[in-house]
């Protein structure tokens, strides 16, 4: 099976190399995701469900704010994305970094 499709301009593989429209499994991404997140001290300190669960709250709220606000679905403020779509994959990042701290695979149950 295909896996979750990343694109973008910013986007780099392990080796520095763009990654833009490359198909990765979502352990793959769920890895990565990890990788970054423990490169910029996310993982420091321990993290547990319920903050996660907080926080992914908190981005779904945001999503709906911008959905309240009337404002397009994705748009940019200055050179960052902002909007529904974006909220909503920040909680998704959340899920799979998450997910992949604890040592499982999101793909096994997503069959992806």
């Amino acid at each position: 099976m295909r896996g979750l499709r990343l694109s973008g301009a910013n986007q780099t593989d392990k080796k520095g190399g763009s990654v833009m429209g490359q198909d990765w499994s979502t352990k793959e991404m769920q890895q990565a995701i990890h990788e970054n997140s423990k490169a910029h001290g996310w993982w420091d300190d321990p993290r547990q469900l319920p903050e996660i669960i907080a926080l992914c709250h908190s981005e779904l709220s945001e999503a709906l704010e911008e959905f309240r606000a009337g404002m397009p679905v994705i748009y940019e403020v200055g050179n960052k994305p902002e909007g529904v779509v974006v909220e909503l994959a920040d909680c998704v990042i959340r899920i799979l970094d998450f997910v992949e701290y604890l040592g499982y695979d999101l793909g096994i149950v997503t069959g992806k």
